[in-house]
C-alpha cells in the first residue's frame, strides 16, 4: 500500500479479576469459545454507513476467549476518509464447558460430570441453522453420552455511555467507544486495538443450599428438572483500547 501501514484488531480473554461482588457462586469456564462474524468501524453510535473491516455472515470465525487472537488486519489505505469513533462487533454464539453436580439421576443418583454449553446469541449458519436463544446442553454420565435441547432468550446488561449490547436484525451487536478517535488522515504508524474480555468467573449462578445439594457446585435435578438458576453468563467486563 502506498502508506504501508495496517489495522489489526485482537480478541483477548483476561483472567484477571473483574467479577462483580453480587454473592453468586461462580466458576470460569474452560474451553470458552465465541463465534465472531462481522466487526465494523463507526463514526457515530448511529452511522448509517458503517464500514466493514470483515464480515463472515452467514458462518462466523471461532475466537478462543482463554487467549488472545488477532481476526483482522487490514491495509490503512483501504478505509475511507474519516474519523472512527466507535467499533462494533457481532457475536454469533458461544461454546463453554462447566462442572456441575447432577441430582436424583435414575439409578445412579448424584453424580458430578462436566457439561458442554452452546448457545446461539445470533441467528448465524454453521452447517445447520441456529436461531437466537437456542441452547443445547450435553455430557455423559458414567460414559453415557446425553444431550438437552433448550431456549435461554437473549438479554443484555444496561447500556453504558460508551459501550452497550443489543440485538440488530436477529444478529447480537456490541458497540464500544474507541479510547481515541482513529483519524484515517493522521495514521502514520501500525494500529493495533484490542478487544477485551474479563472472564474469569464469568458464570455465575445463585447457590440455593437446597437439602443433598453441594456448596459452591452448579447443582442440576434431573428428575424432575430443575437447576439452580444461572445470573450471569458471558464475561463480567469488556474494554476496547
Amino acid at each position: 500500500t502506498a502508506s504501508g501501514y495496517t489495522l489489526s484488531i485482537v480478541v483477548e480473554g483476561d483472567l484477571s479479576d473483574r467479577a462483580p461482588d453480587d454473592g453468586l457462586a461462580a466458576q470460569t469456564p474452560e474451553p470458552y469459545r465465541y463465534g465472531l462474524q462481522a466487526l465494523e468501524l463507526l463514526r457515530s453510535p448511529d452511522d448509517p454507513d458503517p464500514v466493514v473491516i470483515f464480515d463472515h455472515s452467514p458462518g462466523r470465525v471461532v475466537v478462543d476467549m482463554l487467549d488472545s487472537t488477532e481476526v483482522a488486519r487490514v491495509p490503512t489505505d483501504d478505509l475511507p476518509g474519516g474519523s472512527f469513533q466507535w467499533i462494533r462487533f457481532y457475536l454469533t454464539d458461544l461454546e463453554a464447558e462447566v462442572e456441575a453436580t447432577l441430582h436424583e439421576v435414575p439409578v445412579v443418583g448424584t453424580y458430578t460430570t462436566r457439561l458442554s454449553i452452546h448457545y446461539a446469541l445470533s441467528d448465524y449458519e454453521d452447517g445447520a441453522s441456529y436461531r437466537q436463544g437456542a441452547a443445547t446442553v450435553s455430557g455423559d454420565i458414567y460414559g453415557l453420552p446425553f444431550s438437552v435441547p433448550l431456549y435461554w432468550p437473549v438479554t443484555y446488561p444496561e447500556p453504558a455511555p460508551a459501550s452497550w449490547a443489543e440485538s440488530i436484525d436477529g444478529r447480537t451487536a456490541v458497540t464500544s467507544a474507541l479510547l481515541e478517535p482513529l483519524d484515517v488522515q493522521t495514521v502514520s504508524a501500525d494500529l493495533r486495538y484490542v478487544i477485551r474480555y474479563y472472564v474469569a468467573d464469568s458464570f455465575r449462578w445463585e447457590d440455593q443450599g437446597s437439602e443433598g445439594y453441594t456448596e459452591g457446585a452448579w447443582d442440576i435435578q434431573v428428575t424432575p428438572p430443575r437447576a439452580e438458576p444461572v445470573r450471569r453468563f458471558g464475561a463480567n467486563a469488556y474494554e476496547v483500547d
